[in-house]
């Protein structure tokens, strides 16, 4: 079986920075996919380079966070996302 990781593109928080940047609906996804591929660090940065990340994006770190049972920053993030003026949807 062939690793995934391997054969995939630069797909890394800088690299793609200008694919994510405003882009509601396609940052969530890679903020998902870094968590689960690279380990919550590459999810992390991802995020930090979001301008305004959205609920969506919110909740994506969240998700990575839980899953790398990293459930402090999951506390500290929620805090974060209220100081930011933020608010999670009721899904």
């Amino acid at each position: 079986m062939r690793n995934l990781r391997a054969a995939a593109p630069d797909l890394s928080p800088d690299s793609v920075t200008h694919v994510i940047q405003g882009n509601d609906y396609v940052t969530p996804s890679f903020v998902t996919a870094w968590a689960r591929l690279s380990g919550i660090r590459h999810a992390r940065r991802g995020f930090d380079k979001t301008a305004q990340p959205n609920g969506a994006t919110w909740n994506a770190t969240f998700r990575g966070y839980a899953q790398a049972e990293c459930h402090l920053d999951v506390v500290v993030s929620f805090a974060r996302m209220h100081r930011a003026g933020a608010f999670p949807n009721c899904f």
